[in-house]
């Protein structure tokens, strides 16, 4: 593939843990993708400090990572060089790694950059500092003034979106309607469309054991599930269900469905990770630019030590240049 960069902004995540490093190894590794060009938003020290010690082929200036087989510039979001040591979270990582969601935000809202990728933060030191989100999707539909965000977890294998995510257990059937559900289909039948799927097929799981079987398990499918499905016949699309949780996701890698929606946070990742954890992508839906993310943590019993697998990233990387690229 040639032309010109996809425009990638990358948010460092905590310093403390192996968001560094993997940028850094897939920049020293080879790329056969579209030309892409990534800047890093975060601390030119802990990039500098990280290279030194675990990729000595790299070496890093003010502003360019040398030796790396990507396009790639450093923005530094502190003015002051930030104390940091892998695998420890501090306040201050916490800081940085705010900074420079804030920083990589700007960027793609004012189109200096043509997507998003964010590295993984520490969310417990995010909370102490008064970040007002659990977690990035929230905080991003926030300052995009988006109201309803989906998280949808892509691998290729399996495309899997959540109607409710970071809630209690408990509170789920309280939480669903046919509006949530609606909603998030079509959020899920335009990003198909994006991937150039003409007439998506997507799977509305159901709630209950066995989707209900008839109201003997509880009455979310024949009272929230079926009536979304019917408000949205006039989709161009092949909208099934209520499916039985224990099966629509087998049927889905079989190639019966393009993408399932998941009523609740576990029902739909534990499915996708348990078949292919490595390459599964958290991608943001309903805000008003490209955000693709690992689906993976700070780790950090193992940052610093050089066991970090960049995949993840790279396959982060190459989705958002898909996506970009089918926009144009």
């Amino acid at each position: 593939m040639r032309g010109k960069p996809v425009q990638i902004a990358y948010s460092l995540g905590d310093p403390a843990g192996i968001g560094p490093e993997i940028i850094l190894q897939l920049l020293s590794g080879s790329w056969r993708s579209h030309p892409i060009k990534i800047r890093i938003f975060g601390s030119t020290n802990v990039l500098r400090e990280c290279a030194a010690v675990l990729f000595h082929a790299l070496s890093i200036d003010q502003h360019r990572v040398l030796g790396g087989c990507l396009e790639c510039e450093t923005v530094n979001v502190l003015n002051q060089q930030i104390e940091w040591q892998p695998g420890n979270p501090s306040q201050e990582g916490a800081q940085l790694a705010w900074n420079a969601i804030d920083a990589a935000i700007d960027s793609v809202m004012t189109g200096e950059s043509d997507a998003l990728i964010t590295g993984p933060i520490h969310k417990a030191q995010m909370l102490k500092i008064g970040f007002p989100d659990p977690g990035h999707t929230g905080y991003l539909a926030r300052v995009s003034g988006s109201q309803n965000p989906v998280m949808l977890y892509d691998s290729p294998k399996l495309k899997v979106a959540l109607a409710t995510t970071h809630i209690p257990l408990s509170a789920v059937p309280t939480s669903l309607n046919s509006e949530v559900i609606e909603y998030t289909v079509k959020c899920v039948f335009n990003y198909l469309k994006d991937l150039k799927i003409t007439h998506p097929r997507i799977a509305v799981a159901g709630l209950n054991p066995h989707a209900g079987s008839g109201d003997n398990f509880g009455p979310e499918e024949e009272n929230v599930v079926i009536p979304a499905i019917r408000a949205l016949h006039t989709l161009d699309a092949d909208i099934i269900g209520p499916a039985a949780p224990d099966s629509v996701f087998f049927k889905a890698i079989q190639g019966d469905y393009d993408a399932v929606v998941a009523l609740y946070h576990d029902q739909g990742s534990i499915a996708v990770k348990t078949i292919d954890f490595r390459h599964t992508v958290n991608v943001t839906l309903g805000i008003p630019f490209i955000r693709t993310s690992v689906d993976h943590g700070t780790a950090f019993d193992i940052a610093g030590m050089g066991k970090a697998d960049s995949g993840n990233l790279a396959a982060a990387i190459e989705l958002a240049a898909r996506l970009v690229l089918s926009k144009q």
